[in-house]
């Protein structure tokens, strides 16, 4: 199925898994948008349908869901690491070829204390979709971001953001099908409301599930590094990945290899926490 102009959305992150960092709480979930504007669609219909139909050939797979291939499950339980790698490599040039604004927000229990009193504010409907739980209101903290993006973008009177996108996301939140709208959104996304659809129909929330995946586990190779540990291939390798993505509501930062660990990037958050006027930590 061709990728129509639109904005597509993924979660991503290990709720519950304890990250041993104070950066990445345990309570966290996280949204990855990634926008496919007009002039991008042809190209990313072209390079997905071609990608699909020889996964679909080799190795009978009907979507690319990357924590499946990374982990070798399902219907990739039998092919060849070399194969799998070749996969996230293929979607890694792809984004960096054809780079799509990609937007990712990460909402925790410490996100909500930090801005206790903004949250204190926040009134919805109980009778409504759109509440404060974690899920929720994260959801809408990545729109809003998206919704930042989109119109800086219509500023400059850049072409392919002067009409209102529809926004696609994972079914999970809401099943497949269902249509929930969106508040003060009605500039930048139409309807204003999101489409729950599953991933296996949509080749744009694949899109959206690589740039979640890879920088979830980006995360989770940089926390659990030691300071002074070589460097594996295989770290060395993924990191590689997101390195080209275009996320455009994220500081993109080179670190030498030899001091990528836990210590540099809790020491990069918290002079980003700083620099925005909050605690040096999340409070707890």
């Amino acid at each position: 199925m061709p990728i129509a102009p639109g904005i597509y959305v993924d979660d991503s992150g290990n709720p519950g898994a304890d990250s041993g960092s104070v950066h990445l709480s345990e309570t966290r979930k996280s949204w990855t948008a990634v926008i496919v504007p007009p002039s991008g669609a042809a190209d990313c219909s072209f390079v997905m349908e071609t990608l699909l139909r020889g996964v679909s050939g080799d190795y009978g797979a009907n979507e690319l869901h990357f924590t499946e291939i990374f982990s070798g499950r399902g219907v990739w339980k039998k092919v060849k690491l070399e194969d799998r790698i070749q996969i996230f490599r293929l979607m890694s040039s792809f984004l960096t070829n054809i780079p799509l604004p990609i937007v990712h927000v990460t909402t925790s229990q410490e996100t909500l204390n930090d801005h206790a009193e903004i949250v204190s504010r926040y009134r919805a409907d109980p009778n409504q979709f759109w509440d404060i739980s974690i899920p929720r209101f994260g959801f809408l903290r990545m729109c809003f971001k998206v919704a930042d993006y989109v119109r800086e973008m219509r500023e400059v009177d850049h072409p392919d953001f002067q009409n209102p996108l529809p926004m696609f996301a994972d079914e999970g939140l809401a099943v497949a099908g269902a249509s929930v709208p969106l508040p003060n959104l009605g500039d930048v996304v139409a309807g204003p409301s999101v489409t729950f659809a599953s991933s296996q129909d949509l080749a744009g929330i694949q899109i959206a599930d690589f740039a979640a995946f890879t920088i979830s586990r980006t995360q989770w190779i940089l926390v659990k590094r030691k300071l002074g540990t070589p460097v594996s291939r295989s770290d060395e390798e993924f990191l590689s990945y997101g390195s080209g993505l275009n996320f455009v509501n994220l500081p993109k930062i080179t670190v030498a290899k030899t001091n990528l660990s836990k210590d540099s990037y809790e020491f990069i958050l918290e002079r980003d926490r700083i620099s925005k006027g909050l605690a040096r930590k999340p409070k707890s």
